[in-house]
Parts: structure tokens; sequence; C-alpha cells
């Protein structure tokens, strides 16, 4: 499991926020950040925090190699949910710890009218 440090080093960037009143169906979430630019936000909250652990390299890891794709928003999620079913343990966890970090600053938006 991650350590509470790096988990807290995660920053919330976006909050999820409810629908307005009146909102019809809730579509599903879209981030309110690129993944690239969530991923040097993180990254550089990582690097000032001195937070050790077995997680953390493998979290820089994908941070940078993220930075260096610069994934659209849907194709950042599907990576690291292939991530997390990785055969090295400290990948998967490290991107499991990300994909949840990365859902939760997703802003949930009404449906559009067709």
């Amino acid at each position: 499991m991650p350590t509470a440090a790096a988990v807290a080093a995660i920053p919330p960037v976006a909050q999820p926020q409810a629908a307005p009143p009146g909102a019809s169906a809730m579509a599903k979430a879209r981030p309110s950040i690129a993944p690239a630019a969530w991923c040097r936000r993180v990254f550089t909250s990582l690097s000032q925090q001195e937070t050790s652990s077995a997680v953390t390299g493998h979290v820089g890891m994908l941070l940078t190699y993220y930075m260096e794709v610069e994934p659209a928003a849907a194709d950042f999620d599907a990576s690291l949910e292939r991530f997390t079913h990785d055969q090295r343990p400290k990948i998967a966890e490290a991107a499991a710890l990300l994909q949840s970090a990365w859902r939760r600053t997703a802003v949930a938006q009404p449906d559009e009218p067709a």
C-alpha cells in the first residue's frame, strides 16, 4: 500500500464538484486540467516533499513519462489503468495511486443536449 506521506504529497488540484441545481444526469467526469500539466504539478509537489517510500520513485518515473508523452485525458486514464495491472508490483501500485488522484481531480459536468 502507498504510504500516507506519498498519498498526501499528491495535490488535490481541483476537488470534485456537485452539479448545479436542476442539472440533468451527470456525464462521465471530465478533467479540469490537462494530464501533462497535472503531472508537472504533482511532480513539483513530490519534489518539494521530503517523502521517501518504495513507491515514490515509481510515481516520479510515471509522472515524467506522462509529462513527455502529453496524453489526452481519456488516453491518460486508460494508460494508467493498464499500468495498474503491470507485472511489476511497485509500478502497478504507483499507477493505482496516480489514477485515484487523477480521478479525484475530475469535475463532473452535466450531459449536453443532443
